[in-house]
């Protein structure tokens, strides 16, 4: 595989990690302190995506993750 999409793929995957991390702590937060009080504190904090928005970001950081990672490993 060709050295400039092996880098591009590492800084997806390391990208998509992170967001993949961040976006779980934000669910591990939001089903702690129930959904309208997430919802109430993400207001408060000028967040402005849903709950379900921010599973969508989490689930979509997850999919490129293993799909970048698997790339990678051809």
């Amino acid at each position: 595989m060709n050295v400039r999409i092996k880098k591009l793929l590492q800084i997806m995957n390391l990208i998509s990690f992170i967001l993949a991390a961040i976006f779980m702590l934000f669910g591990y937060v939001a089903e702690t302190l129930n959904p309208p009080v997430f919802e109430e504190l993400t207001y408060k904090l000028s967040i402005s995506l849903s709950i379900d928005q921010i599973f969508l970001v989490g689930y979509v950081s997850i999919a490129v993750f293993l799909i970048t990672h698997v790339l990678r490993k051809l």
